[in-house]
């Protein structure tokens, strides 16, 4: 596994595999009840699977092509769908396979958890640059709101500070 995979990343890939294989499982299972359930949109399915598998072959390379899934293909030439209701099973099969590797990598939810006390140091090392700058443009605008309300006099009195008037001196 990369070491750079957060591991936030692998547990929504976890729950998204998870989801996709209570879904299979359930389309599966009235499809074998009912023996057929007429027209079924496979595509969505199809495209969920898909991009989990992407996802973990991405994340996971090493695992990915030792499992040596099959290639499924939705459409084949001519643009006749291939996906049909008996390569559900195969999903299903390939999206366990993948979700069983994953669940011994997914972090616990201890792992995502915060500490029981969020000191700055926790904070410098988990929180983004990114929100850095923003919270420090937005001090810098308040330092500078600050100052420039400060010299109003409404707010001044407001306060209870004494204003003083400004005399202008005349040349004569």
């Amino acid at each position: 596994m990369k070491n750079n995979v957060s591991k936030q990343r692998i547990n929504d890939l976890f729950h998204r595999l998870r989801n996709m294989v209570q879904v299979l499982e359930g389309l599966a299972s009235t499809i074998q009840e009912l023996g057929h359930i007429g027209r079924v949109r496979y595509k969505p399915i199809y495209s969920d699977y898909i991009s989990c598998i992407n996802e973990f072959r991405t994340l996971f390379s090493n695992e990915y092509s030792k499992l040596d899934l099959e290639e499924i293909e939705l459409y084949g030439k001519g643009g006749r769908e291939l996906f049909t209701s008996d390569k559900l099973s195969t999903l299903l099969h390939q999206s366990k396979s993948a979700l069983s590797i994953l669940e011994s990598r997914a972090p616990t939810s201890d792992d995502l958890n915060l500490p029981d006390k969020v000191t700055l140091s926790w904070l410098w090392k988990h929180v983004p640059a990114k929100f850095w700058l923003w919270f420090l443009g937005i001090m810098i605008f308040m330092l500078g709101s600050g100052i420039s309300l400060g010299q109003v006099n409404w707010i001044k009195e407001l306060f209870g500070i004494k204003v003083v008037e400004q005399t202008q001196i005349s040349a004569s």
